[in-house]
Formats: structure tokens, C-alpha cells, sequence
């Protein structure tokens, strides 16, 4: 599973960096060198620089990648990656998103109305992901990004297919190209949260799904299986190259999440009307 922040990888594959400027146009700081630069550059260079991820990695397919690389030896295949990324043989996606390779081609969105909320920038997925009608009013930044490349044209209707696992026909479902129904709130076993809340709401099948509907955990193993059939025939046994993040980041993390929990052990010996998390 690899996990990406939704907002920037939906700022750069949109385009919304092309409409966009120096971050001190609109940001009240001091003018210092990150102020001057603008916002794509800066993703760019976090990338590069291991300190966030973004997907794909690179203007290569990794799993070709793999087969390019002959020994099996962890720091031998550090050192040709390395080699490679120098020399520009490969170079990271988020350098040029705009160029066909780099495309995101395939869309599951599973839950929340991504399309026309979530993922914001509405018109902008219209145009660039879609590439379906929009009122798209925006024009191209004279601001132009100078470490990521810059194509004059931009691309319109990246994705091949957007699949919406979902139980209403919200603007996500409506443009999509298949719907795969889901039960509802009431019809299956499972957890909801959000963003904007510390507690989570757990959920209890009332009634069992109608029609051809399905609970999420039985459509996500469904499709997982048939992924797994047809890659018999399609995949053979191959490694996978991927860049982690530093170090200090991931240990970051795991401090982070260990404090969630002591907090979490703390807030469950409180009495209920004085619980943080419920």
C-alpha cells in the first residue's frame, strides 16, 4: 500500500499548479527564498529531497525498472537507481506531470464525493482529468514554474477510467465511468470518520444490502481477487523499486502515532463527560 496526500498530488496531476504563482502572492510572509518560488517547484523539491512522496515515482514504469536491474543485491540496485536519477535516464514524475507517461490513468474513489468536493478544484478535473465540458474561466499564470518542466498546451482528459465505489448518485458517480453500489450506512458492519472529528462512528447492519449492493470490505475483496486472477496470466514474478521517505521522517511518524495511542489509553480513563475522544 503506498499513501499519498490527496490535495497536492490532485494540485499537480490537475494542472491547478499552471493557474497558480509565487507562493508570496498570496501568502503574507517574508520574501525568502521559499516565498519566491513557486508552489510546484517547492512540491518538487520535497520529492526530491525525501521529505514527501508522489506517485508514480518516476518517467518509468518500476516494474520495468526492476528487470533493467540485473543483481539482487539491495545496495547495488541504491547505487544504479542513483546513478540513473543523476544522469537523468529516469527522472521523477512530478518533474514533468504534464507529459504523457506521467498520467494518472485509473481512479478508484471510494467514498466522499471527490469529483465535485473533496479533491477541490471542480472545473479543474473537469478539464484536465476528464477533459469533459467546464466552465473554466482560469487562465495560465504568467508565473511559470522553473524546476518542473512547463508545457505551453496543457493536457485535457488524462484518465482512461474512473471507477466510484459508492451508494449515491452524486456528482462523482455521475461522471464516472462505472459504479460499483455500495451498502448503505445501515446495511453493513464498519467505521466512519472524518477530518473534522475526533471520534469515530462505528456501524451496525440493520438490514441486509438490497439489490445488487455489496459492503465495501466485499467489493474491495472482490476485486482484489480478480486483480489477482488475471495477473497469473498477465504479471510474472518481478521486484518493486520504490523510494521511501528519510528516515527521521518515518521515526517522526511512529512517535506521533505512539503518542496517539498513549493519548487514546489516557482519554479511556476519563470519565464520559470529560473524554476528548468518543
Amino acid at each position: 500500500m503506498r499513501l499519498q496526500q490527496a490535495p497536492i498530488w490532485h494540485y499537480i496531476n490537475t494542472c491547478q499548479y499552471r493557474y497558480d504563482g509565487r507562493t508570496s502572492k498570496y501568502n503574507t510572509a517574508p520574501e525568502n527564498e521559499l516565498t519566491k518560488k513557486h508552489m510546484a517547484d517547492l512540491i518538487f523539491k520535497s520529492v526530491r529531497m525525501g521529505w514527501m512522496p508522489f506517485y508514480p515515482q518516476f518517467n518509468k514504469n518500476t516494474l520495468e525498472l526492476s528487470n533493467e536491474v540485473e543483481s539482487k543485491d539491495p545496495e547495488v540496485i541504491k547505487k544504479l537507481i542513483l546513478e540513473k536519477l543523476k544522469s537523468k535516464e529516469i527522472e521523477y514524475s512530478v518533474a514533468d506531470p504534464d507529459a504523457d507517461i506521467n498520467f494518472p490513468r485509473l481512479w478508484y474513489i471510494w467514498r466522499g464525493n471527490a469529483i465535485a468536493g473533496s479533491m477541490k478544484g471542480h472545473e479543474f478535473a473537469l478539464k484536465h482529468y476528464l477533459g469533459t465540458h467546464t466552465n473554466l474561466i482560469a487562465k495560465d499564470n504568467e508565473e511559470k514554474t522553473e524546476e518542473v518542466k512547463w508545457h505551453d498546451i496543457a493536457p485535457v482528459g488524462k484518465m482512461d477510467l474512473v471507477v466510484d465505489l459508492n451508494f449515491r448518485m452524486d456528482s462523482s458517480a455521475l461522471y464516472s465511468d462505472i459504479v460499483l453500489p455500495a451498502a448503505s450506512w445501515y446495511e453493513k458492519n464498519d467505521l466512519n470518520s472524518t477530518d473534522m472529528h475526533s471520534f469515530i462512528h462505528p456501524l451496525s447492519a440493520a438490514i441486509a444490502p438490497v439489490w445488487e449492493a455489496k459492503t465495501d470490505w466485499e467489493i474491495f475483496r472482490n476485486i482484489a481477487y480478480a486483480t489477482s486472477q488475471l495477473a497469473k496470466n498477465i504479471l510474472i514474478i518481478l521486484r518493486l523499486i520504490l523510494l521511501l521517505l528519510l528516515l527521521h521522517t518515518i521515526h517522526l511518524m511512529k512517535l506521533l502515532n505512539l503518542k496517539l495511542k498513549i493519548g487514546i489509553l489516557a482519554n479511556a480513563k476519563l470519565s464520559p463527560e470529560k473524554r476528548l475522544i468518543r
